[in-house]
């Protein structure tokens, strides 16, 4: 298989469950485990968050390459700041 850039999506994982009361199913919602998941078609990778930094992503909106930090993946697609749309541009453009 060809070796790719991950494309990062923040997603939690066993955040429900089923549960059963008095013969009838319900879904509750439960404290999950954050990960990062490659949304690229065919990969399955899949990284905890807290083993995340450092590592080479693809930008959500550029498509370029991208070192994540801590804050970068503050977000559920991580982005370059530069490709972020602010409120200082929006503000300074009015």
């Amino acid at each position: 298989m060809k070796e790719h850039v991950h494309k990062y999506l923040k997603v939690i994982l066993g955040g429900r469950r089923v549960v059963r009361r008095d013969g009838k199913r319900f879904i509750e919602k439960c404290s999950g485990y954050e990960v990062f998941k490659c949304v690229a078609p065919g990969c399955t990778h899949f990284i905890a968050s807290e083993l995340i930094l450092g590592r080479i992503g693809q930008c959500w909106k550029c498509g370029d390459n991208l070192t994540l930090s801590l804050e970068n993946t503050k977000l559920k697609k991580p982005t370059h700041i530069w490709c972020r749309k602010t409120r200082e541009k929006k503000e300074n453009a009015a």
